[in-house]
C-alpha cells in the first residue's frame, strides 16, 4: 500500500494499492488504522506463529510511522 514516511493516504485506489489521485496523507486515518492494529498486537497473544506474525506486523506498522515528520510547530502534529 502506497504511503509517506509510515502515513497512509486518505484514500487508496482500490485495484492497485496506489495513491488515489491527489489526496493528502492523513494523519488521522493513520492513526485509526494503528489504533486497530495495536489492538489487534495485544488481542492476539497466543504462542502460535500466526499469532506471532500479526504482533510482528502490527509493531512494523507502528514503528514506521515517522510522527515528528508530522509537526510543523512541535509538540503539536498537523
Amino acid at each position: 500500500v502506497a504511503g509517506y514516511r509510515g502515513f497512509f493516504y486518505h484514500f487508496l485506489d482500490m485495484e492497485t494499492g496506489d495513491r488515489f489521485e491527489q489526496v493528502e496523507l492523513s494523519t488521522i486515518d493513520t492513526a485509526l488504522l494503528l489504533a486497530g492494529a495495536l489492538f489487534c498486537r495485544q488481542y492476539f497473544d497466543g504462542d502460535d506463529l500466526a499469532e506471532a506474525e500479526i504482533r510482528a506486523l502490527a509493531d512494523s506498522l507502528y514503528r514506521r510511522v515517522d510522527w515528528t515528520w508530522a509537526q510543523p510547530r512541535p509538540p503539536r502534529v498537523s
